[in-house]
């Protein structure tokens, strides 16, 4: 999980980035990797664009992976996603009070490992982790401890974007020019 105080495409390419560059480390391979979101401007830029936008740059040009969108006013296309949407409000954020933004981070990131490590999918009866191990044979917990941060404060490399590359940014990044 990743949290923004602006909701835009930067946020969306900063987080793409973590989480591709998180995978890459237990050796999944981001061509192997189909990110679906809906069609929020935040994915594809402007509804009336005549480019990519820089998500799916990023994803299918420098990660080569691929993007692909779900029909429009079709979220139940997106049901793993908003079920936990609907089970985080009721299972963390009604319930925690938080002193400060660390207090925070801190309770969500034991949140997520608890989702991960713990938590069995009511349907399914398994936990995410042991789905992981069952589906893609990754037997290393730490696939499943992705720490939560700040998009905002994530430093971005990208061409037409110029800030430091922060050090767990893809190589075909750090290799690239404006």
């Amino acid at each position: 999980m990743a949290y923004a105080f602006n909701y835009n495409l930067i946020s969306s390419i900063r987080f793409a980035q973590a989480l591709l560059e998180h995978l890459r480390k237990f050796d999944i391979h981001s061509s192997e990797i189909t990110i679906q979101t809906d069609n929020g401007s935040e994915f594809i830029g402007s509804i009336t664009k005549k480019e990519p936008s820089g998500f799916e740059e990023l994803i299918e040009n420098i990660y080569h992976g691929k993007h692909q969108t779900i029909p429009i006013g079709k979220k139940e296309y997106n049901g793993s996603v908003e079920n936990f949407h609907d089970r985080i409000e009721d299972e963390f954020y009604d319930i925690e009070t938080f002193n400060s933004l660390s207090d925070f981070l801190g309770k969500t990131w034991t949140f997520t490992l608890y989702w991960n490590l713990e938590r069995e999918n009511l349907q399914l009866k398994k936990t995410p982790f042991r789905l992981i191990k069952e589906k893609c044979y990754i037997f290393d917990p730490a696939i499943a401890s992705f720490q939560p941060f700040i998009l905002d404060e994530m430093k971005t490399f990208w061409p037409n974007y110029l800030q430091k590359s922060v050090p767990y940014v893809a190589d075909e990044l750090r290799c690239s020019k404006p």
